[in-house]
């Protein structure tokens, strides 16, 4: 997927406000990937859209207040992720199509989080998620990642 693609997917989907939930770990090299996407969506999609951006890191649970209150059409969760693709490759996933063992560092299951918002307001959620390298502790961001990001401008 690329920002083109997503912004067609938005605008035929009739998504006004739309919050971005970041994930990942800064410190685990390509676990960062989710927060450091959400942040380039954030400022390509809201000159068009009433955008929020939750930057969650490894504890979304912290945030669901926010999201609740902001009530958006939909939740893009943005993160890092082991789909068995190419070190960059950004897809868009549903829950249904979402495996327990995609997410690379997470204890939460981000269905538990949809499960709770979508108990208190009406909204879709969407995953966006990135091809990691690697997710070890205190390595840097792997130059196919970065670069992944750089281009989804």
């Amino acid at each position: 997927m690329n920002f083109s693609q997503l912004k067609c997917y938005i605008d035929r989907s009739g998504y006004r406000k739309i919050l971005l939930l970041g994930l990942g770990n800064e410190f685990r090299g390509d676990d960062q990937a989710g927060l450091l996407l959400a942040k380039v969506l954030k400022e390509r999609l809201a000159s068009d859209y009433d955008i929020n951006l939750v930057l969650a890191g490894t504890n979304p649970e912290n945030y669901l207040d926010k999201i609740i209150e902001f009530a958006p059409d939909v939740v893009f969760v943005v993160d890092s992720a082991d789909m068995k693709e190419e070190p960059g490759v950004v897809r868009m996933v549903n829950r249904s199509d979402l495996d327990g063992n995609l997410f690379s560092t997470h204890a939460f299951s981000p269905g538990l989080i949809e499960d709770y918002v979508r108990s208190q307001i009406d909204c879709e959620f969407k995953y966006l998620l990135i091809q990691g390298r690697s997710f070890l502790l205190g390595q840097s961001i792997s130059s196919e990642v970065k670069k992944s990001i750089e281009e989804f401008r």
